[in-house]
């Protein structure tokens, strides 16, 4: 990060498929990969305002992924400046495609992240959809100091919640979600500060305007100045960057 006070920080965002669209000075984005491709496209970005993180997606693991894997490996041995994902569970894709997407295979290619971010430090930006319970259970068998992680646009439970947040993990919020079964203001007003987040999931050219709309919300729900509760989030990542 170039900058010590940002007007809006998006948690975790992808790249628009169909055009590069201009990065807000004033914004500090959490871009992510989520293949092979991506990864080489986020690798281009040299902006002072984003940090980059390359991972296989889950639902995009395919006979590419060892290679990619390897090729994640070499970047993070050469730039430190780089963070792993978008990597993780999804039952949904599971079921869908189960062929190349199954759960033991997507595990696998999970733990195969989890290896990378505790082996060079860095921190990883976590999907999980309808698989918390295997996600805890391979949080606990990497349970390392050195694991620092971002549950990207939770819509889980309290009860899930509050695991992610005894293991010191952020967790980002997307308007979304707004609706969805689970109650994120809820979850966002019992979330502790210092462990959130929010996020676009997708730049668009109205994303930043939707996420200061979002970002206005939650700070109601806080009861914490917009400028402060945008400090705040700064530092959760910048503790995490260290």
């Amino acid at each position: 990060m170039e900058k010590t006070h940002y007007k809006l920080i998006d948690g975790h965002t992808h790249l628009n498929d169909d055009a590069d669209l201009p990065f807000d000075p004033e914004v500090l984005y959490l871009v992510t990969a989520t293949d092979h491709r991506s990864i080489d496209r986020i690798m281009q970005l040299e902006n002072g305002n984003v940090i980059r993180f390359i991972g296989i997606h889950p639902w995009f693991i395919d006979d590419k992924t060892g290679a990619a894997l390897t090729h994640i490996e070499s970047i993070l041995q050469n730039d430190k400046s780089v963070h792993i994902g978008e990597t993780g569970l999804d039952r949904y894709r599971a079921k869908k495609n189960p062929a190349q997407n199954g759960l033991e295979r997507q595990i696998e290619v999970f733990e195969e992240h989890l290896k990378l971010a505790v082996r060079y430090k860095r921190m990883i930006s976590i999907h999980c959809v309808h698989a918390y319970d295997i996600l805890f259970g391979e949080l606990k068998r990497f349970n390392n100091a050195d694991l620092r992680f971002i549950q990207h646009r939770f819509e889980g439970n309290i009860t899930d919640l509050t695991k992610i947040i005894d293991r010191n993990g952020l967790v980002t919020f997307n308007p979304l979600s707004l609706g969805k079964k689970n109650d994120i203001k809820e979850l966002i007003a019992f979330c502790p500060p210092g462990n959130l987040l929010i996020e676009s999931d997708y730049m668009t050219p109205e994303s930043d305007a939707i996420l200061s709309d979002f970002m206005r919300m939650v700070s109601e729900i806080k009861n914490i100045n917009s400028d402060k509760l945008t400090e705040i989030m700064l530092e959760n990542i910048g503790s995490r960057l260290v």
